[in-house]
């Protein structure tokens, strides 16, 4: 279902009609049918869309353990689409979703750093 869009430099383009932006909202009414989201800031790990619900926003990135979300300053639950891509359910409106990376990983791993620290300053401290 590809299109033939031109040749430019000796190279054949064609446009994909299934291609999808960053990010989109899924429509609930009509299957297949979709929009794209009003404002978008992509940062590594933090991520700021501004949608219109209702349907299912979906971010083209792979869902990976340690991001969280808030919908319009909340807490809500992050889900997955087509299985490897991240999704929020929106309701009806203008919503503000925020997507963080705030892994347990990185925080377990610094509370162990500070508590070995810990120990081995108080035996250097009972040697001297």
């Amino acid at each position: 279902g590809w299109g033939f869009a031109g040749v430019s430099g000796g190279e054949y383009l064609y446009r994909n009609p299934s291609a999808r932006p960053r990010a989109w909202v899924e429509l609930e009414a009509a299957a297949g049918s979709w929009r794209p989201v009003g404002k978008l800031a992509w940062t590594p790990n933090r991520i700021l869309i501004e949608a219109e619900g209702p349907g299912r926003l979906v971010i083209s990135e792979l869902s990976y353990p340690g991001w969280q979300v808030k919908l319009n300053g909340e807490g809500h639950e992050l889900e997955q689409a087509a299985d490897p891509l991240r999704s929020i359910s929106l309701p009806a409106g203008t919503q503000r979703v925020e997507l963080f990376f705030r892994p347990w990983t990185v925080y377990g791993g610094a509370a162990i750093t500070l508590v070995t620290l810990a120990i081995l300053s108080a035996l250097w401290l009972v040697r001297v």
